[in-house]
């Protein structure tokens, strides 16, 4: 079955230092036709979800990977500020937005099979990819079971062991208030609107121990990648600092007045950053 959506995206709020901290109130929203920004979305028997592609620049493909609870949408900045120069997928995770998932246990290797997958589906050999939170742990798990579809990876407030969570930031209220927010978008996008806690159950038990890759195996990889930490983000930046170490391939930048939702607090700065790191 083929599925036509139109975006027309409603920006995050930046008023003040205090919003951006938080994440913003307003999201891009979704109606069938019309529209300024125009999408097309297919549905595919992968493993149960569902992509969109914006038709856009043809110079090189930038894929997108999204976080826990958030889907597509949340990409609206990048994808009007970087079109015009790249032709960009983006793709909501299984379980995630728009998408279905299985009753397969949620893994970081699972999920990185699906945008394997997506990228065979399209016949596109190698991608840069720009991954959020969860997104950025796929990137950094491509790198190192299929680094050939790799061109390079931003990975923004990534982690590669459990231990790289502020537990205390996770727990409190920006992630409460925000946790809140995608459980009222989740009914409203996925195809199964019932079953938020099923879902926050499933991914919650990958948390408990993923991901845990060792020194060892985070030495052996080479595409290149970006590890990119917020000033006040709930992954540890002594974490990404060691992330940044034990990658031979890594460099670091850290995003100043941001925190894990920079993309929205900072688009311009965030996009200009991406260019600079992938190259036009």
């Amino acid at each position: 079955m083929i599925l036509r959506l139109a975006i027309e995206n409603s920006f995050m709020s930046r008023s003040d230092l205090k919003t951006r901290r938080r994440f913003g109130t307003q999201h891009s929203r979704v109606r069938h036709g019309g529209g300024r920004h125009f999408w097309k979305g297919w549905a595919i028997n992968l493993t149960g979800w569902l992509f969109l592609e914006k038709e856009g620049g043809r110079r090189r493909q930038i894929n997108r990977c999204d976080p826990f609870y958030f889907y597509t949408d949340v990409w609206a900045y990048q994808v009007n500020g970087l079109s015009p120069d790249y032709k960009i997928i983006v793709a909501d995770s299984r379980g995630h937005g728009r998408s279905t998932r299985t009753e397969a246990p949620f893994g970081y290797d699972l999920m990185t099979s699906d945008y394997v997958a997506l990228l065979d589906h399209l016949h596109i050999k190698k991608v840069d990819l720009v991954g959020w939170s969860d997104g950025g742990i796929i990137g950094i798990d491509m790198a190192m079971s299929h680094p050939e579809r790799l061109k390079h990876v931003f990975a923004q407030s990534a982690n590669v062991t459990t231990d790289g969570v502020n537990g205390d930031v996770a727990n409190g209220k920006q992630f409460t208030d925000y946790v809140n927010w995608m459980e009222s978008e989740y009914k409203r996008l996925s195809p199964t609107p019932n079953e938020y806690k099923s879902f926050v159950d499933q991914i919650a038990k990958m948390w408990e121990t993923q991901p845990n890759w060792t020194k060892a195996q985070l030495s052996k990889i080479k595409t290149p990648i970006l590890i990119v930490a917020a000033d006040h983000d709930v992954i540890w930046l002594a974490h990404q600092e060691y992330m940044a170490k034990a990658i031979p391939s890594a460099k670091l930048l850290v995003l100043e007045d941001t925190s894990h939702f920079a993309m929205l607090q900072d688009p311009k700065g965030y996009n200009q950053d991406i260019i600079k790191f992938f190259g036009k």
